[in-house]
């Protein structure tokens, strides 16, 4: 915009400080992605003018020396990346350290291949928008939680364009596409026939490649959408700039339609911001309460669900969840005046959210947990029988997925099937033995049963296949079972 050919000094100022605050905010930020992308922007910047400069000697010398320059600056950043001087520059450090066989490369390019095993599933419309995460869990592999257990959640592909592919189906991916190469052909045609100055045309190249890049490692969001599609907007409006408007043809807004517009935004605004907002305060009064004031707590909460917000169910699940952690830690229900209403609301809340949301496993989990805290509380076999019930529903929507089968089988020591909690675990295992977690969990499981002799026995078994024991697992395991185990 400061090259563009309006020369007005303060539009001039304005545009390059904005550039500058754009740029520093790209380096605070230390995303890998945003960092790659501002990269593919500048050297697309570069090949855009030497290739439009043709008869421009001058300028193509001068592009050409400043591109050399800046592949040298790139170069020797590369060389020194592990010294001091390089480390204490934001994003430039992590870019230029980035190893493809690090924990979070790995899951990002296997959390691709999910995307296209689920568009293989459903290839033309996809899973439907925001619908990566029951694909993600339909498709999970056991080898995610050798990264930890952060690296088994995954609501997006990483990726806009595997992502869109997943959820959107080839339809989707190809309109998506469509979009930059309309912008591309429109900034390309709108040079040659003079509604763009080569500054501009460089430019928009530049951002076009230097966004899709960007989105090609992380997703769209509610900021570079707006960047993306007012990028879209003008060079639409410079291709093709309205025609002049016929005598006595007003641009003026009807009065009428300003007010019904007003209106209308009002009601948007209240509905979606402002009575949000004071359910959102309420559920945070209903859970500051909890220990304190739980009947207080309880009212709160009826009041948050009264707002008739469009997130109920977070609502619902937030405090359930903070509700059970109270009931959990002082452990007597019945102890508390207001606990079996307490314990009802919760029922309540969780299996209205598990019909609301019959495919979230996230919901699942948290009613098992809840009913298997019950159930041995209560010491209610029909309680813990509901809980495998709803496991197993969970596991018939994500198969491979170690946390529902660590739960079932807890679930199924409680009811003491103990041959059952065992086939689990080695299926678990069988499934996917460098998993450290999952051995000390079948030895467990041979200790409370009276078999201390094969609890040692497998993980034994478990260090001469070399499986590493983390320090959380080996504190488990001196602890639960009173074996030492080899560090890592």
């Amino acid at each position: 915009m400061a090259l563009w050919s309006e020369k007005r000094r303060g539009w001039k100022i304005y545009a390059l400080l904005s550039a500058l605050l754009g740029v520093v905010g790209v380096f605070l930020g230390e995303t890998r992605g945003t960092m790659l992308g501002l990269a593919v922007g500048v050297v697309a910047l570069f090949t855009t003018y030497v290739l439009a400069a043709r008869d421009n000697r001058r300028l193509r010398r001068f592009v050409v020396g400043l591109g050399a320059s800046a592949l040298l600056l790139a170069g020797i950043l590369f060389v020194f990346r592990q010294t001091p001087v390089v480390q204490k520059v934001p994003a430039l450090s992590r870019l230029l350290n980035t190893s493809l066989t690090d924990a979070t490369a790995g899951t990002r390019f296997m959390a691709w291949s999910i995307a296209v095993e689920a568009w293989q599933d459903k290839p033309i419309f996809g899973w439907g928008p925001n619908n990566y995460f029951y694909a993600f869990n339909a498709y999970y592999r056991p080898e995610f939680l050798l990264q930890g257990w952060r690296e088994t959640w995954f609501d997006n592909a990483h990726n806009i364009v595997m992502n869109t592919l997943a959820v959107q189906g080839i339809v989707g991916v190809g309109a998506y596409l469509a979009l930059f190469a309309a912008a591309f052909w429109l900034l390309i045609a709108g040079y040659h026939r003079g509604r763009f100055n080569i500054h501009w045309l460089a430019a928009g190249v530049a951002f076009l490649c230097g966004h899709f890049i960007h989105n090609f490692f992380v997703f769209e969001n509610p900021t570079s959408y707006l960047y993306f599609f007012w990028f879209l907007a003008w060079i639409n409006a410079q291709a093709y700039p309205p025609e002049p408007l016929a005598v006595g043809v007003s641009r003026r807004f009807p009065a009428v339609a300003g007010v019904a517009v007003f209106i209308a935004a009002a009601l948007v605004i209240f509905t979606t911001n402002i009575n949000v907002a004071r359910a959102n305060r309420a559920t945070l009064t209903a859970v500051s309460l909890l220990r304190a004031y739980p009947a207080k707590a309880l009212e709160a909460y009826d009041k948050a669900l009264a707002y008739g917000s469009p997130h109920i169910d977070d609502i619902r699940g937030d405090f359930s969840r903070y509700a059970s952690d109270f009931l959990i830690s002082i452990r007597e229900i019945d102890r508390l005046p207001e606990g079996q209403r307490m314990a009802a609301v919760i029922d309540s809340a969780l299996s209205s959210n598990r019909q609301l949301h019959p495919l979230d496993i996230r919901v699942h989990l948290q009613q098992i947990g809840w009913l298997q805290f019950l159930g041995v509380t209560r010491g209610d076999a029909q309680l813990l029988s509901e809980a495998e019930k709803i496991s197993y529903e969970a596991i018939a929507l994500s198969p491979r997925r170690q946390q529902l089968k660590y739960q079932l089988a807890t679930l199924k020591l409680n009811l003491r099937k103990f041959s059952e909690a065992e086939a689990v675990m080695q299926e678990v295992i069988n499934d996917e033995p460098r998993v450290g977690e999952s051995w000390w969990r079948l030895a467990v499981i041979y200790k409370e049963i009276g078999q201390p002799e094969a609890a040692e026995a497998v993980i034994r078994e478990a260090e001469a296949k070399g499986v590493v024991f983390d320090q959380g697992s080996r504190d488990i395991i001196e602890s639960s079972l009173g074996l030492t185990t080899t560090a890592p």
